[in-house]
């Protein structure tokens, strides 16, 4: 086995990892489902893929409130696994340009509360950081690299004045010397189910939810050379788990649930304006920290979701003259998800409620890619 923790060392600079679980070959265009941690559920899972082919996820285990780190290695088909921290919640991951993860996620339990954090892999251990807010309660994070492989973090400033819940979008910035902590939508309400993603230039935009009266609805902000500019997409609308990714040409692709009318809906940009679409129906909404959603190399969007009234891990994806819609998993799984595409094969790693575990769905994209737009 020694070999297979020199080849990790190789590739992520990595110490000391736990043997996670392989996976089961399967005809292409099939899914095979497999295990990536036993240990617990795992929840709030964020995949990226890097440059190679690897996948690199963070997730927290109910229960215990461990944040960890899993690493599939594509050409053993297997997983590693690691710890990052304690009494934590609501992760987010990216990579920055030599591949590297970087994590973002909140305190868990009232000793801790109010505190942001960020891991970091710089070669050889996780380096970990606080970010204190002093006024401010992080939930629901998210986070990109510049640049610079500098992070910016969003998060859900969740403040309780006077039994009044004050509700706002912030983003925390690392500059180079300290942190820059800015108020993105003081709307009372907004910043629930938030994802960041990156132009091609590499600066931030935001898609996020408001998700109090009277000011329901999804909501979109992008750092421009005059500071952020926001936008209301759809309202009134009881968004939930919203979810964005761009692709090649930058271009952002939101998905997220509308409540009220259990639907699955997809918002992006066409001809210079904000093209907004039912995606699906589904037998009921539950509360996922947000949907998946991943852009393969023509463009075609991909959204993982939770039918919470089937207990279903669902998949859509575009086509011509509409959607198509697949069940990947059943059985009270799928409550979080996290989707992402090495060119031609696609991963999604989940929660199973009905196992207590994490696991992952991977197969080849259909052979029909090709995006209408």
């Amino acid at each position: 086995m020694a070999w297979l923790y020199k080849r990790m060392c190789f590739a992520l600079g990595v110490l000391a990892l736990s043997l996670g679980h392989s996976a089961e070959h399967t005809p292409a265009g099939q899914w095979q489902v497999g295990m990536v941690d036993s240990s617990g559920l795992g929840a709030y899972s964020s995949l990226k893929f890097d440059s190679e082919g690897n996948g690199h996820v963070a997730y927290i285990v109910d229960g215990s409130h461990q944040l960890k780190y899993g690493f599939w290695d594509h050409k053993l088909k297997r997983w590693f696994l690691m710890d990052v921290d304690k009494q934590a919640s609501f992760c987010s991951l990216t990579l920055d340009s030599k591949q590297r993860p970087h994590i973002s996620y909140a305190d868990f339990g009232s000793s801790r509360e109010g505190r942001l954090h960020y891991a970091f892999w710089n070669g050889s251990a996780w380096e970990r950081k606080v970010i204190r807010l002093g006024d401010g309660v992080a939930f629901y994070t998210s986070i990109v690299v510049d640049a610079n492989g500098y992070p910016y973090i969003s998060f859900y400033d969740y403040l309780d004045s006077d039994n009044d819940f004050i509700l706002h979008m912030r983003v925390a910035h690392w500059n180079g010397q300290f942190w820059e902590v800015r108020t993105i939508d003081d709307t009372s309400g907004s910043g629930k189910f938030n994802q960041l993603a990156t132009d091609a230039a590499g600066n931030p935009l935001l898609a996020y939810a408001n998700v109090k009266d009277p000011n329901q609805g999804l909501r979109f902000a992008r750092l421009t050379d005059k500071g952020w500019r926001r936008e209301i997409l759809d309202a009134p609308c009881y968004c939930w788990s919203v979810g964005v990714a761009t692709d090649q040409a930058a271009t952002p692709h939101i998905a997220y649930i509308d409540h009220a009318n259990r639907l699955l809906k997809y918002a992006t940009l066409s001809g210079g304006k904000w093209l907004i679409q039912t995606v699906a129906s589904i037998e009921g909404a539950a509360y996922p920290d947000r949907t998946g959603v991943a852009i393969d190399d023509n463009g075609t969007p991909y959204i993982s979701y939770h039918d919470g009234g089937a207990g279903s891990l669902m998949l859509a994806h575009r086509k011509a003259g509409g959607w198509a819609i697949e069940m990947v998993d059943q059985n009270r799984v799928g409550f979080t998800s996290s989707i992402a595409i090495n060119h031609e094969e696609l991963m999604i790693v989940y929660s199973d409620e009905s196992g207590g575990v994490l696991k992952f769905a991977l197969r080849s994209l259909p052979g029909n890619t090709a995006d209408s737009k």
